[in-house]
């Protein structure tokens, strides 16, 4: 659990195992990462998206979260696209944005899956579906898309 004070420190009040205990300290310490360790590297939109789907998230708004969180990461694979085709990103969706992507770079296992996840999470949500959004898919949503920001601005920082 990060806590604030003069320095970031981690501390352990008990193991939990449970879904809805390891994944709560996510979402804060996300947020404590986009606004003050990583402010000036990571770009205003995305950090905009991030704390909202942030925001949302803690008042249990589990839809609008996952959204926002898709948007975040929608914005890097645009500026991602920008960057190796030189040439301003088309007006597509996620899914195919993705696919035109995997054409010109590779961006390993562990990004894939943090954007998988995230769009996963962003078609139940926004689609119809049997699953209604839970706080389990909102926090992957963040989770992938946290993910994606960190690798994003340490490649371009």
């Amino acid at each position: 659990i990060p806590q604030i004070g003069k320095e970031i420190c981690l501390s352990e009040i008990r193991k939990r195992h449970l879904q809805r205990f390891v994944y709560r300290p996510f979402a804060p310490a996300l947020m404590l990462w986009t606004n003050e360790i990583a402010f000036n590297q990571i770009p205003n939109p995305i950090k905009q998206f991030l704390n909202g789907a942030i925001s949302y998230f803690r008042h249990g708004e589990w839809r609008t979260s996952i959204v926002l969180s898709a948007i975040a990461v929608e914005i890097i694979l645009a500026e991602l696209y920008e960057e190796n085709y030189q040439e301003e990103a088309p007006d597509v969706s996620l899914g195919k944005l993705i696919k035109l992507l995997r054409q010109k770079i590779t961006l390993g296992e562990e990004i894939e899956n943090s954007i998988s996840v995230t769009n996963e999470k962003r078609i139940t949500a926004v689609h119809r579906s049997q699953i209604i959004p839970s706080e389990k898919e909102a926090v992957d949503a963040l989770f992938g898309a946290g993910r994606l920001t960190l690798w994003y601005s340490k490649q371009f920082s």
